[in-house]
């Protein structure tokens, strides 16, 4: 876990405020599946002797919308549990970073500081899996068929798939079984129950 660290000190009444003496660290596993539900707590303690007010959590992570949580305020010696929801999607064996940022403004200033923190998961298996099914000899003008096998692979399935493909150079697109939406490389393919398998067969040359 990396932290960002500010280096400002404020004074008031006696009591010495600095960036440096807050913590903020992310709790939670360091791999899951694809497509299932990750579980974190965000802790965030105030060791200074003057309160944080106007706290808030902001969770950014691949392919997901930011979110910005209100806390309220921390007090001096105290600590905050924030538990986190959140699922990931991307490449199987891929890293996705996870960050929050800390916005709070300390006791008796105006000025809004930022504590960040961030975490790396590891996605153990894509929430769907890939497979293209080639003829294993393609003569240049020949017509080809192949298959294109959709496998959702997370355990609560997946929705609003969308599948966009990306043709070699030379290949010319004939026709698709079931059609493609709107153009020759893009499939609207819904929503798939864990373990359900789509097969899309295109047809062109090259």
């Amino acid at each position: 876990i990396a932290v960002g660290i500010s280096a400002l000190y404020l004074s008031r009444g006696g009591n010495v405020f600095s960036p440096e003496q807050i913590e903020l660290s992310i709790n939670g596993p360091v791999s899951i599946e694809g497509g299932k539900e990750l579980s974190m707590q965000v802790l965030a303690t105030n060791h200074n002797s003057l309160t944080l007010q106007n706290v808030s959590l902001i969770l950014r992570y691949p392919n997901g919308t930011p979110t910005r949580e209100l806390v309220g305020d921390i007090l001096p010696g105290a600590t905050v549990s924030l538990p986190q929801r959140l699922v990931l999607f991307g490449e199987e064996n891929s890293d996705q970073l996870i960050t929050v940022d800390l916005e709070y403004r300390a006791e008796g200033s105006s000025a809004v500081f930022v504590k960040k923190a961030n975490t790396r998961v590891r996605l153990s298996t894509a929430p769907v899996g890939l497979a293209v099914r080639l003829p294993t000899e393609v003569s240049p003008g020949d017509e080809v068929t192949f298959d294109v096998e959709l496998s959702a692979q997370a355990v609560s399935g997946v929705s609003n798939l969308l599948l966009e493909a990306t043709y070699p150079q030379g290949f010319s697109f004939t026709k698709a079984d079931p059609e493609p939406v709107g153009t020759d490389h893009r499939w609207l393919i819904g929503d798939m129950l864990a373990g359900q398998k789509r097969v899309i067969r295109l047809t062109g040359k090259f």
